[in-house]
């Protein structure tokens, strides 16, 4: 059976558009766009890390409405993410040291202090890095402030093992 796959991309990346600042009001604007291509259920959803929360509250919000979610799948989800109020452990690099100041510096001096460093692995132009960090940083502190609610429907969490660095056979 070919079932049709659809991304959706968070909000505020793209020029004009605005970061929304809560899992509930993420959830809300992409079940717009999910409805706009697939009006009733059953609804069959996955997402990665915090994409997998947003699906899970969406997969709420279908609930709530009396609509059937026949699949959710969460992909290196966390049940919660206050950790990340400690460290934002998951950002890798330079863009490690944008969020890690984030928090200290405004965007734009964010901005200025790794274009003056002309770092070669920063190729986004300035508009773009300052809506990817704004976005960043949103879905950050959503997550951070997330209560994941009671879903009555069964859910798939997939995690992702640490291996040798070769390929796994198939089973």
């Amino acid at each position: 059976q070919e079932v049709p796959v659809y991304a959706l991309a968070a909000s505020g990346f793209l020029h004009g558009q605005t970061h929304l600042e809560s899992i509930e009001k993420m959830a809300a604007r992409y079940l717009i766009e999910i409805i706009s291509v697939q009006p009733k259920g059953p609804y069959r959803l996955a997402g990665w890390s915090a994409g997998g929360t947003i699906a899970y509250e969406i997969a709420h919000q279908l609930t709530k409405a009396g609509e059937s979610v026949e699949f959710l799948g969460l992909i290196d989800t966390a049940a919660s993410y206050a950790f990340l109020k400690k460290s934002p452990t998951w950002a890798k690099g330079t863009v490690e040291d944008l969020y890690q100041h984030v928090n200290m510096m405004t965007v734009d001096e964010i901005i200025n202090e790794y274009t003056e460093k002309q770092l070669p692995d920063v190729l986004l132009e300035v508009d773009s890095l300052r809506r990817y960090a704004v976005v960043g940083y949103a879905i950050h502190a959503a997550l951070e402030n997330y209560v994941l609610p009671h879903l009555d429907i069964p859910f798939h969490l997939f995690v992702a093992m640490e291996t040798s660095g070769q390929d796994i056979p198939a089973q």
